[in-house]
């Protein structure tokens, strides 16, 4: 996936960290994927590149459900992300992440901060963790299934 494209958001993200940076008593440090280090392959690789940040920021200006906020999260990674698509049924604002107003890099370098701030991180990671094992885990996604056929079933 490249990051120049447009729908990307790259630029919000690039905006909302020259915000940030503008002030000298604070500093972030945007490392891009497929910008700033190259595609990973590894699985293993990336579970530790995601555990090892502070932050997953997504500035798509579209997406469905993606696997990077899913994957982020899974990882104990607190999510950052513009309220578009399916990316609010992920984050739940303030919970285990922050929903930024679509196309406003104000807001997405408030949520950068949001979870970036101390009180904040911790919580909001092990709500992150959760959120993957509660809904989107092989259990849970099994569960659903089998409720639905149920369901299915009963009303035939």
């Amino acid at each position: 996936q490249n990051v120049n494209n447009e729908m990307k958001g790259m630029r919000y993200l690039d905006e909302a960290a020259r915000i940030i940076n503008a002030d000298a008593s604070r500093k972030v440090e945007i490392i891009a994927l497929g910008r700033d280090i190259p595609y990973i392959s590894d699985i293993h690789e990336m579970a530790r590149l995601y555990a090892s940040v502070d932050a997953f920021v997504l500035p798509s200006l579209s997406e469905n459900l993606p696997n990077t906020i899913m994957e982020a999260m899974a990882c104990g990674t607190p999510c950052v992300g513009f309220r578009v698509g399916g990316i609010p049924e992920m984050i739940d604002h303030l919970e285990n992440g922050y929903l930024a107003n679509y196309k406003d890099s104000e807001d997405l370098a408030k949520g950068i901060l949001y979870v970036l701030d101390e009180q904040n991180h911790q919580r909001l990671a092990q709500n992150a963790r959760q959120k993957i094992i509660d809904c989107y885990s092989e259990k849970a996604v099994a569960e659903r299934y089998i409720e639905i056929y149920t369901n299915e079933q009963s009303i035939s």
